[in-house]
């Protein structure tokens, strides 16, 4: 007989991840659903449906008197107390059909009248509705299934003890469940002659066999466990019942889902751990020297005033940037209105016109000072009944008198235009509005 799938060693069963190593030749697959391949016992290769439930799935194997039933029960207990829900089943017999057929395929009064194929067949029909009734559905809500025999069993007893094809009973078992595979088996190994020795009730149909045949099974069960000891768990069945027990319990942990008792219980050890660290904190900061409590003090201040720094040094530079963008708009709106003044005196300077000598008389306007810069002698206006000055001063015209009729002073010389415009455009200010300007030799703006 060859492998089955089963749990990897040290994965968390029930978590719908369950695989187990490969062994052998071939490359026959059945046509059955996908999932995690398992190679048949002894030739080709089996596909298996991957776990998809939240349960934990154990199994016992062993030869009839080893002792399985009892340790199965003792997990069972143990399992109980831990707050998970545990599911005692066993084949032939876990269901009400089980029942029946368990009654057929073991009474010893058939013992020449089922075939191997047959045997196979009932125990293959047994378990396809153990599985789809009982194993199946307590899987899914989480509970902890134990089945007293298993796919392991019809391969022990009927591949290697009745001598069929391992491939077709392989097959037919696979068919039968849906490739639904123990996350462990606990295989309870005793020599047969030391099982029979056991025995406290009469025989049944398999038990009458030739003690050749249970050694067959015994060596049968002893590969299957060879060939995936992640998945198997052998007990020497020779020794003590407790101590098997505690063996068993040992080499379990962590290999069953935890029950929700045990999250509670989990949850609440990491918080009494975090409560004790917190409290040894609090000792030690308190057991601490004074110069260490002040040492501690003045980092602190220390890191503080950095980080005030910090703070006061971006404050700083927020600021400057402030004070910079607004000199900057203020030095544009200065520009921007220099421009427009100076473009305002153009305007005004190139639309003025001399008024007509013909206007009403008005208050003759005080006489400017003569810019220097004029080269050509003043030009005489027409003649007057009253005769200006001999000297053309602004202290002498500082009264002008008043004339019946406008009339240009003799004082007012026509300007010879310079050759620099703003000179020109200046001295022609002064003479039309009577601006007093000195000269820029002087060192004094209009």
């Amino acid at each position: 007989p060859g492998p089955t799938t089963g749990a990897a060693p040290g994965s968390t069963p029930g978590a719908g991840t369950g695989t187990g190593t490969q062994a052998g030749t071939g490359a026959v697959t059945s046509a059955s659903s996908t999932g995690n391949v398992a190679l048949l016992p002894g030739s080709g290769a089996i596909e298996r449906t991957a776990h998809t439930y939240t349960g934990t799935f154990l199994s016992f194997e062993g030869g009839d008197g080893s002792g399985k039933s009892t340790q199965l029960n003792l997990l069972a207990d143990w399992l109980r107390g831990r707050g998970h829900e545990v599911v005692v089943t066993r084949e032939p017999g876990g269901t009400p059909l089980g029942t029946k057929l368990r009654a057929i395929v073991l009474d010893a009064h058939n013992a020449d009248v089922i075939s191997p194929r047959a045997e196979a067949l009932i125990y293959a029909a047994d378990r396809a509705d153990h599985v789809e009734r009982v194993i199946r559905p307590a899987l899914e809500r989480g509970a902890v299934v134990i089945t007293d025999r298993y796919v392991d069993s019809s391969l022990a007893y009927q591949g290697a003890g009745r001598a069929l094809s391992a491939r077709e009973v392989e097959l037919l078992s696979h068919w039968a469940t849906q490739g639904l595979m123990p996350d462990v088996t606990v295989l309870m190994d005793l020599d047969p002659i030391e099982a029979a020795r056991r025995r406290k009730t009469p025989a049944d149909r398999l038990e009458l066999e030739s003690v050749e045949f249970h050694r067959r099974v015994r060596n049968g069960y002893l590969e299957l466990a060879a060939a995936e000891p992640e998945r198997f768990i052998v007990i020497d069945a020779r020794e003590p019942v407790e101590q098997i027990a505690g063996r068993i319990r040992a080499r379990l942990e962590g290999r069953i889902h935890l029950s929700r008792q045990q999250r509670t219980e989990e949850a609440e050890r990491r918080e009494e751990e975090r409560r004790k660290a917190a409290e040894q904190r609090a000792v030690q900061m308190a057991e601490l020297s004074d110069a260490e409590r002040r040492r501690a003090e003045a980092e602190a201040e220390q890191r503080d005033q950095a980080q005030r720094e910090q703070e006061a040094r971006e404050a700083a530079r927020q600021e400057h940037r402030r004070r910079l963008e607004e000199d900057a708009a203020r030095a544009e709106r200065a520009a921007r209105e220099r421009a427009q003044n100076n473009a305002d005196l153009a305007t005004r300077l190139g639309q003025t016109e001399r008024p007509s000598i013909t206007s009403e008389p008005t208050a003759t306007p005080p006489r400017a000072t003569t810019p220097t810069h004029t080269t050509a002698p003043p030009v005489q206006p027409p003649a007057s009944p009253v005769q200006p000055p001999a000297s053309p001063n602004a202290e002498d015209i500082a009264t002008p008198s008043t004339r019946g009729e406008w009339e240009v002073p003799d004082y007012v010389a026509e300007p010879e235009l310079d050759e620099e415009p703003e000179q020109d455009a200046m001295a022609l200010a002064d003479e039309l509005f009577g601006v007093r300007q000195q000269t820029r030799h002087g060192g004094e703006d209009a």
